[in-house]
Order: structure tokens, then C-alpha cells, then sequence
């Protein structure tokens, strides 16, 4: 269900995302969300503790 919002909300508010829809298709578009949620660059549990044991600064500018 939050998906579903999540496409809907998107689909409102971005022309370019009929662009997107075109090129890659409905099914390729959810796979490219499916992938995105599922994080797959976090797949090295080591890396992900280092990058958060590290100083984390964040800059307005």
C-alpha cells in the first residue's frame, strides 16, 4: 500500500516520470523501484559500520 502512494505521489508531481515509464516500461520501472528500496550497495556489513562509526558533519550553505 505505501508503494502504491509512494507511485502515485510521484507520478502527481513529476512530468518527467512519464518519460521514465516510457523508456523502461511499467515492469522495468517497478524493478528500478524494487531495486532502489532494497538497498543492494549495503551489502558489506563492515563497510556500513565504518561509514557509521565515522564523524558525520553536515554543511548548509
Amino acid at each position: 500500500m505505501r508503494l502504491g502512494h509512494a507511485l502515485n505521489v510521484l507520478a502527481q508531481y513529476a512530468e518527467c516520470l512519464r518519460s521514465v515509464i516510457k523508456n523502461m516500461g511499467i515492469r522495468g520501472f517497478t524493478n528500478f523501484i524494487k531495486g532502489t528500496i532494497g538497498a543492494p550497495w549495503f551489502t558489506e556489513p563492515q563497510k556500513v559500520k565504518e561509514l557509521i562509526s565515522a564523524p558525520f558533519q553536515l554543511r548548509l550553505i
